[in-house]
């Protein structure tokens, strides 16, 4: 991660502390379709550190893939 502000190593030990990687965690949220701002709620009551939906965003949005899953006959 580019910017590993001292915001994000605390919020990254908290969630170490509970057995939990801070990237993984973000990713399977982000997979189970779970909001930026849904994730950042979840992760202030693990850690008790304040963090933004937005704040989220800004140090995950580019390190993660999207999938676009499709049913039969729908267009992308």
């Amino acid at each position: 991660m580019a910017d590993r502000s001292s915001h994000y190593r605390l919020i990254e030990a908290k969630l170490n502390e509970r057995g939990q990687d801070f990237a993984s965690y973000i990713a399977a949220q982000r997979n189970a379709r779970q909001s930026w701002r849904a994730i950042a709620r979840d992760i202030t009551a693990r850690t008790d550190v304040e963090v933004t939906g937005e704040g989220l965003r800004k140090w995950f949005a580019d390190k993660l893939t999207v999938v676009i899953k499709d049913g039969p006959g729908r267009a992308a």
